[in-house]
């Protein structure tokens, strides 16, 4: 695709995409909404977080410069920052909260957009990743909290592990500081399966 046409609809798109007027779709979490936000200035994007009051006086997005009326954000983790220190090519592939505290997150990044992704467990009081925490290897990963010391993961653990289609066909439990290797088995699936998840009701 090129030509003088291509470009122009391509600058259209940009236009569309990039605009502040957007409405930032938000997801609730305890006192806080959550939303991940790109724009031209933050290709790869913001996680970030606002309070319910000052979403609803804030204007249908980020208002233009200079309005008064604004939606105050807290920015969580800059992803085009994160890409540039770990020197990888990070897409955002979401985050798991921990619930009801909401103090531990697992996130999930993934390289230029592949469909796998590495997880990281990150501090959601000290705004960082965690040291020796739970982390997870580029894989189609599905994981999610059963408690602070506790995950549900369906991963590639090897040969059989996964469903014709590439993705878990196993759920382990998965214990800190226990190698990912000694998770006990919780849930298996069959290969025909297209993927398979655990997580836990509250």
């Amino acid at each position: 695709l090129a030509g003088e046409r291509f470009e122009q609809m391509r600058a259209e798109a940009l236009e569309v995409l990039d605009t502040d007027a957007r409405i930032p779709y938000v997801r609730r979490r305890g006192e806080y909404l959550y939303n991940f936000w790109r724009d031209a200035k933050n290709q790869k994007g913001l996680w970030r977080r606002t309070t319910l009051e000052s979403y609803r006086t804030g204007e249908a997005g980020d208002a233009p410069s200079g309005e008064e009326q604004k939606t105050q954000w807290d920015v969580i983790i800059d992803i085009d920052e994160l890409a540039r220190a770990d020197n990888q090519n990070w897409v955002w592939a979401g985050a798991d909260v921990i619930e009801p505290d909401h103090s531990l997150a697992l996130i999930s990044l993934s390289r230029g957009g592949s469909d796998a992704a590495v997880v990281r467990e990150f501090d959601m009081r000290t705004r960082t990743f965690v040291d020796g925490g739970f982390e997870l290897p580029e894989a189609k990963s599905q994981v999610s909290w059963e408690d602070e010391d506790t995950l549900l993961v369906g991963t590639d653990f090897g040969d059989g592990s996964l469903t014709e289609s590439g993705y878990p066909r196993l759920v382990k439990r998965w214990r800190r500081g226990q190698p990912l290797s000694d998770a006990e088995t919780v849930f298996s699936g069959s290969e025909e399966d297209v993927v398979v998840a655990g997580s836990r009701d509250r």
